[in-house]
């Protein structure tokens, strides 16, 4: 099997993949609701255990608040990956 075609059986897989870059503008506009309705259970969830009803004493920007604190972190932490492999990839040139 040649390289070319090894090259073109991954561009073909990529190309069938779901999650492809095509998906992402779509995508995008359910992360948000996403990231709040997981937040929202989280708080709900935890809080009830201690009988307490959080959303007496919080509003709407502090769940947005909680929402975006994991999700700027993990990219954060992403990012810091990406930097540190390609760091790593120009040292083995």
């Amino acid at each position: 099997m040649s390289l070319n075609s090894i090259e073109k059986n991954d561009r073909q897989d990529v190309q069938k993949s779901e999650l492809s870059v095509s998906n992402l503008p779509r995508a995008r506009f359910l992360l948000p609701p996403y990231a709040v309705l997981v937040a929202t259970l989280y708080l709900w969830a935890y809080w009830r255990s201690f009988s307490v009803d959080v959303f007496e004493h919080i509003g709407l920007t502090e769940v947005v608040k909680i929402a975006a604190y994991p999700i700027l972190s993990a990219f954060f932490f992403s990012a810091i990956g990406v930097l540190i492999s390609e760091v790593i990839a120009l040292g083995n040139l």
